[in-house]
């Protein structure tokens, strides 16, 4: 895009609002009026030609200014709706639904635990149990009973990783360490500080100073990086490194490698029809090496200590800590992730918004289809890549597939309880009951346990290695989606689904197709014309000024620009013959979305020209140019005014 044409418009400081750390830039003469930093707003609202995302938005940056809102960060004001909400879920009665009962009870504990060595007495009738056990039968019938204690003891579990080779979940695990390491002080650990506390801990639970050294004797056995072990597929060190791939196994497997391991996965519920024979599993073979050495049967009062080390730690990271001045929000981070979420939908998430997310995605999938059919540079071949992509790709779900997982018998448990360590290891042991219900399962695109994007968030991703788009559930909230009118609709939520399942064929999702196998165009001439209209967008991007001497990054920021200008696009195709739709109204919510999702920076630093997402006031500036609709709804954007972008100028990719 031609440099923009300089403004007339003087842009006036306002009286004690100046930008802390950093001086002012001059933006005299700039279209790209940087809404984004406070307090460097004009004294009168612009005109539409000038600059629109400050024409549209103008009213409410200066409600902000007016309530002296030092740094305006509207995501801010959306996530911090969902926390209150979250915390809500812990403290009001009127919440109804088994989920939000589930957390009040933990609640409740937890705030009237006192600290201490107080707190850690629920621990001793347990430990006793464990140093009265004289076999190795004894022991594992106490794990099998006190599971829910011994949760995370030698190993932790989660459920992110796909077997590519068999389309399989499985649950990765981890030793955990039985020292609890300390916070690095000045880039050192006081290691020696450490062990001390760790011996202390199993002082505080009845060992003897003659015990304790025989249970560090196998601590220090486990972290000694040259111990000997059988795996069934001895590999070399230097190739184990390097390849770091998890050994899949099986129930038996764990049963035949590691017994008491076996015991524990029982305890906890991961035992189920069907993982028995299934390679639901997976651990590094180096890792696996570790734990072998923690479980030897001929060592039991090693395992022993070992055992209540781990019940100490964990139940020291959810005590309430001195000085806590929240905490219900401490409480909602310690809480299962399925519990958070499913009482979060349910209560606060209208279904009706549920069924609109479902509704829309469907709705722009097709105009992507559509498009694609009348697109007159694409092949036949790349058109079918296209149709089978979209015919794969899925939407998350705001819960998980299924339905919802029932926590009436967590509800029941938590009711039994009379303590928060005893809570919270149910709590744990509810969390890894849902992960395994999905271990040996084939995959399920869209699952969001199996996702890094939580329900609780009010952001979005496309992820191209499973051809899936997330939507956070609190994207539905009123700070994120105008339910106004269709056009507002359209405007707010419509314009995130359509940016998020857009960059399925951006820069880096064209790369795939929809078996993640390939690239999506079937013949180099349509890469070769793709690459052209990218590297002229680029172009546009490099070209905008962010402030004075410092320009965006089209090589950076190209996928996003990219999907704002295709979404937009797409719902211009949906609307094309809807009668008297109100244009002015859809692009007025766009440009209200798009402050909603990107942080505001008070910041003049040149890198923040780089970051990936670019500055919301020229991301919506630069979107609605691209669109004879947008000239058409303003007429006094002509040639010669800054928001005007030559018909010649204006690309659609596709």
């Amino acid at each position: 895009m031609r440099k923009i044409i300089s403004l007339l418009l003087t842009l006036c400081l306002l009286a004690g609002c100046s930008m802390a750390g950093a001086e002012s830039p001059h933006f005299e003469g700039k279209p790209w009026i940087n809404s984004n930093f406070y307090g460097l707003w004009p004294s009168e609202q612009p005109a539409v030609e000038e600059s629109f995302e400050l024409y549209a938005n103008y009213d409410r940056y200066m409600d902000a200014l007016a309530k002296e809102v030092r740094k305006f960060m509207p995501l801010d004001e959306a996530q911090k709706l969902a926390i209150q909400q979250e915390v809500s879920l812990c403290t009001d009665p009127a919440l109804t639904c088994p989920e939000a009962e589930c957390m009040r009870i933990v609640y409740a504990l937890y705030t009237g635990t006192k600290q201490g060595e107080e707190a850690i007495a629920p621990l001793l009738p347990y430990a006793e149990r464990l140093r009265a056990a004289k076999t190795e039968e004894e022991l594992a019938a106490v794990i099998r009973e006190d599971g829910w204690l011994y949760g995370n003891a030698f190993f932790s579990s989660d459920l992110k990783t796909i077997d590519r080779e068999t389309g399989i979940y499985y649950l990765t695990l981890s030793p955990t360490d039985p020292i609890d390491y300390l916070p690095p002080d000045e880039e050192t650990f006081d290691i020696e500080r450490d062990i001390d506390g760790t011996k202390e801990k199993l002082r505080r639970l009845g060992w003897s100073e003659e015990e304790i050294p025989q249970v560090f004797e196998k601590i220090f056995a486990y972290y000694d990086p040259t111990i000997p072990g059988e795996t069934g597929d001895e590999l070399e060190l230097e190739k184990e490194l390097k390849l770091r791939k998890p050994l899949r196994v099986s129930l038996e497997e764990i049963r035949e490698i590691c017994p008491m391991l076996y015991e524990l996965f029982r305890a906890r519920g991961l035992e189920r029809e069907g993982a028995g024979t299934t390679q639901a599993y997976g651990v590094e073979i180096t890792e696996l090496k570790k734990i072998r050495v923690l479980w030897e049967r001929d060592d039991l009062d090693t395992i022993k200590g070992i055992l209540a080390l781990s019940m100490y730690n964990a139940a020291a990271k959810v005590l309430p800590k001195e000085g806590a001045s929240d905490p219900a929000t401490t409480l909602t981070y310690l809480l299962p992730r399925v519990l958070r979420e499913q009482g979060y939908v349910h209560s606060f998430v209208p279904q009706e918004r549920i069924d609109l997310y479902k509704e829309l995605a469907n709705e722009y999938k097709e105009a992507f289809r559509a498009r694609i059919e009348k697109n007159d540079w694409v092949s036949e071949e790349t058109k079918k890549e296209i149709y089978r992509k979209l015919d794969k790709m899925v939407a998350s779900d705001i819960l998980y597939p299924d339905g919802a997982f029932d926590c009436t018998a967590l509800l029941e448990k938590l009711r039994g309880c009379d303590n928060v360590i005893e809570a919270y290891a149910w709590c744990s042991w509810f969390s890894h009951r849902c992960e395994a219900y999905y271990a040996g399962r084939e995959y399920v695109p869209g699952n969001r346990l199996g996702s890094e994007n939580l329900t609780i968030t009010a952001e979005g991703r496309y992820e191209p290695t499973v051809n899936a788009f997330y939507l956070g559930g609190a994207s539905l909230c009123d700070y994120m989606l105008d339910m106004t009118s269709r056009e507002t609709i359209l405007g707010t939520f419509g314009a995130h689904i359509s940016h998020e399942m857009s960059h399925a064929f951006d820069t880096r999702g064209s790369q795939d197709n929809a078996d993640y196998t390939g690239t999506l165009f079937a013949t180099e001439k349509d890469q070769e014309i793709f690459n052209r209209k990218v590297e002229a967008i680029k172009k546009q991007i490099n070209s905008l000024e962010v402030f004075d001497g410092v320009y965006s990054d089209g090589e950076m920021q190209i996928g996003e620009f990219l999907a704002d200008i295709t979404g937009m696009s797409l719902t211009l195709d949906m609307v094309r013959d809807t009668e008297n739709f109100d244009y002015d109204a859809y692009f007025r919510a766009f440009a209200y979305f798009f402050i909603n999702i990107i942080p505001s920076r008070e910041t003049t630093d040149p890198e923040s020209a780089h970051y990936i997402h670019p500055y919301c006031y020229l991301r919506i500036n630069f979107a609605v140019q691209h669109f004879e609709e947008f000239y058409r709804t303003y007429p006094s954007v002509t040639e010669g005014t800054p928001m005007y972008m030559a018909p010649e100028d204006r690309i659609l990719v596709w």
